[in-house]
């Protein structure tokens, strides 16, 4: 019997799949995994999904090269899951500070358009119907105070939506978004699964 916390990880997420996005086993789910806990679960989550929905799922990591070392460590942890997992698996690598700096854009925004940039290339190259990213409640919440303390207007304060349109034919959803950080990291544990911890991956998707 699953434990209580993979089952409602694992119900919440099927309930994404059919009644926000459709999923069907035509289906081709671009999984975005940085090597952090939040994108491992999202990966482990669609995976053990796929067994019942027979969708296709791709996983894509960028590197953003902000840690050294550190940065293509989590390259090669997420490269190993995705033999682990039998998955085929696409990568890039970026400048984030050069790019930043020839745009005069801040380096959170500077690794946001990297790394979306990859994923449309990617998502386009590979006919993938879905991009689906580990953004949580937490996030969501993140998200929404920052557009109220930079004075959005009434459109402007809303958390990160469940679904978006990307590019032609594809969207990006976000399966966990209604589960909380440390639901996700109960589930993680449950699964005895490993990961990598991302404070900078956080920090630069902060501003998204």
């Amino acid at each position: 019997k699953l434990d209580l916390s993979i089952q409602k990880t694992l119900a919440q997420v099927e309930k994404f799949l059919k009644n926000e996005i459709y999923v069907d086993n035509t289906a081709t789910i671009l999984v975005g995994v940085s090597g952090g806990v939040d994108s491992v679960s999202l990966l482990d989550s669609l995976a053990l999904l796929s067994e019942k929905f027979y969708f296709k799922i791709i996983i894509a990591h960028y590197n953003h090269s902000l840690r050294g070392a550190d940065s293509d460590a989590d390259e090669d942890f997420v490269k190993d899951l995705a033999i682990k997992y039998g998955f085929d698996y696409f990568s890039a690598k970026g400048d984030v500070v050069a790019y930043a700096e020839k745009n005069s854009i801040s380096i959170e925004l500077a690794a946001r358009q990297l790394r979306y940039n990859f994923f449309e290339r990617t998502s386009r190259n590979h006919y993938a119907d879905f991009v689906a990213t580990a953004h949580t409640a937490d996030d969501s919440a993140e998200t929404f105070l920052f557009n109220l303390f930079r004075g959005s207007g009434l459109t402007g304060l809303s958390g990160i939506p469940a679904t978006r349109n990307f590019v032609k034919n594809v969207v990006i959803a976000r399966p966990l978004l209604t589960l909380k950080k440390k639901e996700i990291i109960e589930y993680a544990k449950a699964r005895k699964l490993k990961w990598r911890e991302d404070r900078t991956n956080e920090a630069v998707d902060y501003t998204r």
